[in-house]
């Protein structure tokens, strides 16, 4: 099986990439205390991702590298594919594994700079039968015809699929709004035109799309121009009826004092958001997302980039820092919002974004 098995891991681990932007490396720490961090050997780009999804561990290299990793139970390169020069794949979501030389396996990858969405096949012996089919999301573009799909989110058999229809023409500023297209994944066809979003700029990392915990509803975050503070905030969208929230955003920039660039939903009364305030400074901050305004507690201001948040299975939050000096790691309790590691965990390079194995 291609799956990373719990039975190759001795404790929960957490999957790290690290990077200072021209050298990209991968790590684990275990999620138990003393929480040691152990470097691999496996090389990854600069600019990388990594994604814990339908059982596989997979590291996207971005900008400039255009392909998609995908690691085996040793976490080791099983399979590198390029998804075509200046495509920037972003997002990775496996619908079936596969298995090697039997059942074959399916999963999509977003294309930040292309117009279409790949199908692709992660069980895949080699990178001629990877690329299986594509699906064409460039009539929802704004005028430099390039939709900026970024993240997504599998609900039964409907995918969801942010498009953040920057314009590149003018420097990529947001235009005068962002979408949601939604895929059939029987049929690879997109579901009637995307939902219209309230905000602009629909960006996250791997928090971009948050299920509503216990519902239906995906909270999506849309921060606008990024270097300013106002024209943003996080929205719903229910999953089912496919219909946004008519009040609009249900938490604010201006109620978080910064731009959303992460976020997670611990429950209907707790969440986390790292904002990027209008000193630039990066704060991670907890709010109450069914009263935001007055709720919020900031918890970690630091002047370096907070690039990934991230809930662990066993209910401790892992924020990534890039911080200097002093970076790393860093684990919250959200039952008492306070840090369970007196530093942060040196994992080589700053961190940058992290997924949780088996």
């Amino acid at each position: 099986m291609l799956a990373v098995p719990a039975s190759a891991a001795r404790a929960p681990r957490v999957l790290v990439v690290a990077t200072d932007f021209e050298t990209g490396e991968l790590a684990t720490v275990k999620m138990a205390a003393p929480r040691r961090a152990r470097p691999l050997r496996t090389e990854v780009f600069s600019d990388a991702v990594v994604r814990i999804t339908g059982g596989l561990a997979i590291v996207l290299n971005r900008f400039l590298a255009d392909n998609v990793q995908v690691l085996g139970p040793k976490l080791r390169t099983r399979l590198q594919c390029g998804t075509g020069a200046g495509s920037n794949p972003h997002d990775v979501v496996v619908v079936e594994a596969g298995t090697r030389g039997r059942a074959a396996g399916k999963a999509y990858v977003t294309r930040y700079g292309a117009r279409e969405l790949w199908v692709v096949d992660p069980s895949a012996r080699g990178c001629k039968r990877f690329h299986t089919g594509s699906i064409d999301l460039g009539a929802w573009a704004d005028r430099d015809e390039i939709p900026e799909m970024d993240q997504m989110i599998l609900v039964g058999t409907r995918l969801f699929v942010t498009l953040q229809r920057l314009d590149r023409l003018s420097g990529f500023v947001p235009t005068a709004y962002s979408s949601l297209a939604v895929i059939d994944t029987a049929s690879d066809t997109p579901i009637g035109e995307p939902i219209r979003l309230t905000g602009r700029n629909a960006f996250g990392d791997a928090s971009g799309i948050v299920r509503e915990p216990g519902g239906t509803r995906l909270a999506i975050s849309t921060p606008g121009d990024i270097y300013a503070v106002g024209d943003g905030g996080i929205q719903w969208v229910d999953s089912d009826t496919l219909a946004t929230d008519p009040n609009g955003f249900f938490v604010t920039e201006d109620d978080l004092d910064g731009n959303v660039t992460d976020f997670v939903l611990v429950s209907a009364t707790k969440a986390y958001a790292i904002v990027q305030a209008r000193d630039l400074r990066n704060r991670l901050v907890a709010f109450d997302p069914t009263h935001p305004s007055g709720s919020v507690v900031v918890l970690l201001a630091r002047d370096g980039f907070l690039p990934d948040i991230a809930l662990a299975p066993d209910g401790l939050l892992w924020v990534a820092d890039q911080s200097q000096p002093g970076y790393g790691l860093r684990v919250l309790d959200p039952a008492t919002d306070t840090f369970v590691t007196s530093s942060s965990i040196d994992v080589g390079l700053p961190p940058f974004s992290l997924g949780f194995l088996p």
